[in-house]
This record gives C-alpha cells, sequence and structure tokens, in this order.
C-alpha cells in the first residue's frame, strides 16, 4: 500500500504512513517516489563524503549511526528507504520527515534553513537558530496573535526569478517543550512524545498551517543571551553572510558546498537579517513576538 502526501509544494507517494501530513488530492502525479529497498554501504565515486553520508553530483547516501534507518536520495525525484531491523517506526517517520526531507529540498535547489517560518499579515518571517534557542516557542506565541504556520523546524526558501524569495509550506507540527507548555497554558498530556528530545511534545498545526507560500520579509537570527534586555540588531556584510550559512540544515551544508554560497549571498542580497538576543533566563515570548511582528 501507498499513501500520497503534499509538503513543501511537492507530492510525495511514500510506503508508509505519515499522519503529520497533508493528504495530495486524488490523482496528483508524485513529484517524489518513495520506495523500500536496500541503500549500499557507499557510492561509486563520491566527491565529499563524511562518516555517515556521501555525495555524489545526483545522488546522496545517509548512513546515519542514530536513528531507525538508512537513505539513498538520487536526483530530488526519488528515495530508497531502508529501515534497520527492529526499526521504530515513530523515529524513522521522523528521520524522514527531518533530515532526510531537508537533503531531498536541497536537491531540488532550495534552500533549507534551521528555523521556522510564519505569515504574518505583511509576509514571511523566518526566525533560525540553534535547538534550544525558543523557536518553537516563539512560534506559538505568533499563531495565538493570528498569524499561519509555514514550518516548526526546516523553512523551505525558494529564490524567485523576479528577486523574491518564497517560503514553502513545511510539516504541520510543532515541537514544543514542556516548560513553554506549561508557560504559554497548553496541555500537552496524551500527545506524542518527540523521539529523540523527551522533553518536548509533538503538538498537530494543520489548523493553524499555511496552505500557499508565503514571499520572505525578514530573516531573524534567534540567540539567548545573558543580558536583561531583547535586543534587535541589523546585520550586514560578512556578519550577514555568516548567519545564513550556521544556520542552513546540515543537509544543506553537505550537499553542493559551491552552489550553496552562491545562493546563500543571492538571498542576502534579498532579505535583510537581523540578529534577536533575548535574556537567557527571563521569559520575554511575548515581548519578541511584538519585536518580530512590528520590524516586519
Amino acid at each position: 500500500m501507498t499513501y500520497s502526501y503534499q509538503v513543501y509544494g511537492l507530492v510525495l507517494r511514500l510506503p508508509f504512513a505519515c499522519p503529520l501530513l497533508e493528504e495530495a488530492p486524488p490523482g496528483s502525479t508524485p513529484d517524489v517516489e518513495v520506495t523500500l529497498g536496500v541503500v549500499p554501504e557507499r557510492l561509486d565515486s563520491p566527491v565529499d563524503w563524511g562518516r555517515s553520508w556521501q555525495v555524489e553530483p545526483d545522488r546522496y547516501l545517509m548512513r546515519p549511526h542514530w536513528g531507525a534507518g538508512h537513505f539513498l536520495l538520487q536526483r530530488g525525484e526519488s528515495i530508497t528507504v531502508q529501515a534497520k531491523d527492529g526499526a521504530d517506526e515513530e523515529l524513522l517517520r521522523f528521520q524522514f520527515l527531518g533530515t532526510v526531507l531537508a537533503a531531498l529540498l536541497r536537491q531540488r535547489g532550495l534552500l533549507v534553513m534551521h528555523g521556522m517560518s510564519v505569515e504574518t499579515p505583511d509576509g514571511a518571517v523566518t526566525v533560525a537558530g540553534d535547538s534550544g534557542a525558543g523557536k518553537s516557542t516563539a512560534l506559538l506565541t505568533l499563531l495565538a496573535r493570528g498569524c499561519r504556520m509555514l514550518s516548526d523546524d526546516l523553512s523551505a526558501l525558494r529564490l524567485e526569478s523576479g528577486g523574491e524569495v518564497s517560503v514553502l509550506p513545511g510539516v504541520p507540527r510543532i515541537h514544543l517543550p514542556r516548560d513553554s507548555a506549561d508557560k504559554l497554558n497548553r496541555r500537552v498530556e496524551g500527545l506524542p512524545t518527540h523521539p529523540v528530545r523527551p522533553f518536548k511534545s509533538v503538538l498537530p498545526a494543520s489548523h493553524a498551517a499555511a496552505r500557499e507560500p508565503a514571499l520572505l520579509r525578514k530573516i531573524y537570527v534567534l540567540e539567548p543571551w545573558d543580558g536583561d534586555e531583547l535586543r534587535v540588531t541589523a546585520l550586514q556584510g560578512g556578519s550577514k553572510l555568516l548567519a545564513l550559512k550556521s544556520h542552513c540544515s546540515k543537509p544543506a551544508n553537505m550537499l553542493d558546498a559551491s552552489g550553496l554560497f552562491g545562493a546563500l549571498s543571492d538571498l542576502a542580497s534579498r532579505v535583510p537579517v537581523y540578529r534577536v538576543q533575548r535574556p537567557r533566563d527571563l521569559w520575554t515570548c511575548d515581548e519578541l513576538a511584538s519585536a518580530l511582528l512590528a520590524t516586519v
């Protein structure tokens, strides 16, 4: 049995169910075919590699030591999935919806940021940052103010021919830390637990999700700091480019490094980038949301 879903502007045909994804319209032609099969231990002629990955011009091999499976991506059109013996199905889905989709999107020429994105009345905003920076908490606060969710953890950016940048709608779920849920008065009892970070709950968010791409207006890099006030600083030149590169998803950094630099330089010329420093030990979610919306 196969399942057809749509995410990031693509129709995927999968051999396993992904209940978090939106079903594709009946009769949709798949852009990407995903099959179960045997994944090679190595590629024939890799041009770059690491401990758990190898790259050829049209192929990307992922054999991570953690997780539930190995993956071979080809030309941005097909993915072979080999589940490990006794693999946890939920963990396999988590891998697929995370690093595997990020690599697929990069193969198809998109930029993939480690960050959340929302659609505001004035356009899209992407908030990048390291794990624990507060992205998902900020996302939920912005949704409470009427914004629409585009993505929680991986933001796919498309450079348009007219000089604009679009953010594509991603997986409609939020990984929310339980301490943030308590402060936001969100009940998470009975919700699934994050398969890698058990202190987070998985909130379905299809009710708040945007269905179409939105034009990107600003990128923010969110960082906790030891000060006692919220700071927003515009980045320029090399600092701007470095901030963007630092918050690309890992697969994006591994695939087509020279092409990635050019694409990031293009992005930096099109979209303003700001550093947002929030007090590490203070609850500033409402203030942060106001700052993000005020400067769009």
